[in-house]
């Protein structure tokens, strides 16, 4: 059994090529009709994912997050909560 030597530019060679003409011409004629139309594929995309996060659900608040709420609208509608304070005074003592 031999065993031969074969370097990376050899296997390369190997390698079975498109012709050249065929892979240039369709990779050109991509490149130049992306850059004519660069502005109205971003401006579609923009409009898409605007459109996206128009129709995405809302989430409701954590549980954690409505206790709070709760708990600020309570202290707001109780008005014995809140003291008026002279303003003589430098450090009120606050009721409640």
């Amino acid at each position: 059994m031999e065993v031969s030597r074969t370097t990376s530019k050899e296997l390369i060679s190997y390698a079975v090529v498109k012709p050249s003409n065929q892979g240039k011409r369709r990779g050109e004629y991509f490149r130049l009709y992306y850059q004519k139309n660069k502005q109205k594929y971003l401006q579609s995309k923009q409009k898409y994912l605007a459109k996206l996060k128009a129709n995405k659900p809302k989430t409701l608040p954590s549980p954690f997050q409505q206790t709070k709420q709760e708990q600020l609208l309570k202290l707001l509608i109780n008005q014995k909560s809140f003291v008026p304070v002279p303003q003589k005074l430098k450090h009120p003592i606050i009721k409640n």
